[in-house]
């Protein structure tokens, strides 16, 4: 059985002082948020580093020489989104760390209590085979929901059709 590498639980004070924190900062972006189909994110022009550093170049050469950009051309409109994207990746950035750390922390505390669940399945499966009372029972409900490959197998060879 593999060692168990999450040991330490983070008090429930500082999950929900981290939860209430999110909730205050969604409900801060939410008045500004464009919410955006799958389609809409499939056409819109993507700004990655590249694209990023063309953007920028394109804002301050415009800022500086706003003489030569056509009169519909909106200099406002383009500084408004020109600040959101510089700052927003900064917090896009920060955001991302922080779901890798909870996802980090999840990953490495369900893989340890799926060794725990497996040790207590073992331990209930033997003392089912030894007729320790109540053990069959506790094994049997274990059992219906143990998460085998052969079981998934035989469900989907069951759900096929007959040839």
């Amino acid at each position: 059985m593999q060692a168990h590498s999450h040991n330490q639980a983070i008090p429930e004070t500082v999950v929900t002082a981290v939860e209430t924190a999110i909730d205050a900062q969604l409900q801060a972006v939410v008045p500004y948020a464009t919410p955006l189909t799958a389609e809409d994110r499939h056409n819109l022009l993507k700004t990655g580093p590249k694209t990023f550093q063309f953007v920028e170049l394109a804002y301050i050469l415009a800022s500086e020489n706003s003489q030569l950009t056509s009169k519909a051309f909106d200099l406002r409109a383009f500084t408004a989104g020109w600040n959101d994207l510089r700052n927003l990746l900064g917090l896009e950035n920060k955001a991302r760390q922080l779901l890798e750390l909870i996802e980090d922390i999840r990953i490495a505390a369900g893989s340890d209590c799926a060794h725990y669940a497996l040790e207590v399945y073992a331990d209930f499966k033997a003392a089912a085979d030894r007729n320790v009372p109540e053990a069959r029972a506790a094994y049997e409900q274990l059992k219906a929901v143990y998460p085998n490959k052969s079981r998934k197998r035989q469900t989907d060879e069951a759900s096929q059709p007959q040839k």
